[in-house]
């Protein structure tokens, strides 16, 4: 943030409060990206004040490959009691938790077996 009545596009401000911050955000340990704020547009419309996006990688254990894309694992409370992709997501229902893989296999079973069997025809599965 830029001191009061003053920009971070004074050069004196960007190098002292934003250069150095993205220089520390680059050297944190698992920082995969820094996205500078001046390249991306993310500075207040009175430019006091910017934003920069800190990439890290995703957790292993959370994605999984489905079609070719990644999609990460989310428990939810819901009233549904079904494995189901929404958004990117694989949404795996608190009430399955104890039973999560086999509920996750069986989902992905299902979806290749119908799949499959669209393309090979009847009788296939």
């Amino acid at each position: 943030m830029a001191p009061s009545g003053e920009k971070l596009t004074d050069p004196a401000n960007k190098a002292a409060a934003v250069e150095a911050s993205l220089t520390r955000a680059k050297n944190a340990p698992q920082v995969i990206k820094v996205i500078d704020p001046y390249h991306a547009g993310m500075l207040t419309a009175d430019k006091r004040i910017a934003f920069a996006d800190v990439i890290y990688p995703a957790p292993k254990e959370e994605g999984f490959l489905y079609l070719g894309r990644s999609h990460r694992l989310q428990i939810l409370e819901t009233e549904a009691n079904r494995v189901r992709l929404d958004g990117g997501r694989l949404v795996l229902p608190a009430a399955l938790r104890q039973d999560g893989q086999a509920a996750v296999i069986r989902w992905y079973q299902d979806r290749g077996e119908g799949w499959l069997g669209s393309r090979l025809g009847e009788g296939a599965s």
